[in-house]
């Protein structure tokens, strides 16, 4: 059967994939289908509307996907090494366990995506949205273990990495953290931040070490 695909931002037809599969099966299921066809077949997947697609276990190595809207799709398993995922928005995707070695995910949304034992070493993350913030920059980061995520409870939302923690929208090395002065705190968000910090600092570092995690500057560990 034929199947279109649309641009996510104009709503015009980017290409007609042919697919198998029966004109009753559920959209995700043939969104799903349709990017495999668009990769066997080199179709432009830039910006497509790929919302809720069923990617499970998809290969999708080197694919470019810039722009993609790929929100609540299921990418458990897939294949994403080296893909281009600039500026895409992955909000609620699944990426239980998916492959993303070498993606380049700048500016991507991945508010509420599901990281859990993805495989994100040497990922390029920059700028991208991990929970909702406006700008979280740093360089590439090795991210080999599952992310320690407090989305409630607190003022603001906490994502634990390798040796990274994320707070809101400010993005720093474990070991940058522990040696944060009051006065750095305080040009993070004001007194809210200086407060925040206070209560949580002792538990979250506690929790950061009680998990592995590495408190060693990581230009220090890549020597």
């Amino acid at each position: 059967m034929k199947f279109d695909i649309l641009n996510r931002f104009t709503g015009m037809v980017k290409f007609t994939a042919e697919i198998d599969c029966e004109e009753k099966a559920l959209k995700s299921l043939k969104l799903g289908l349709a990017v495999k066809w668009a990769i066997a077949n080199k179709a432009n997947l830039t910006g497509a509307n790929l919302t809720e697609a069923n990617l499970t276990g998809a290969n999708l190595t080197e694919a470019n996907l810039t722009g993609a809207n790929l929100t609540e799709a299921n990418l458990t398993g897939a294949n994403l090494t080296g893909a281009n995922l600039t500026g895409a928005n992955l909000r609620g995707a699944n990426l239980t366990e998916a492959n993303l070695t070498e993606a380049d995910l700048t500016g991507a949304n991945l508010r509420w995506a599901d990281l859990r034992w993805a495989n994100l070493t040497e990922a390029d993350l920059t700028e991208a949205n991990l929970t909702g913030a406006d700008k979280c920059s740093h360089g590439p980061a090795i991210i080999t273990m599952q992310p320690i995520c407090i989305y409630s409870g607190l003022r603001w939302p906490v994502m634990i990495f390798d040796d990274y923690m994320l707070v809101g929208c400010e993005l720093h090395p474990l070991s940058d953290w522990q040696g944060f002065s009051d006065r750095r705190i305080l040009e993070m968000d004001g007194k809210d931040a200086a407060i925040f910090w206070k209560t949580n600092k002792e538990w979250l570092l506690g929790l950061a070490k009680s998990n592995g995690r590495s408190f060693v500057e990581p230009k220090e560990r890549n020597e």
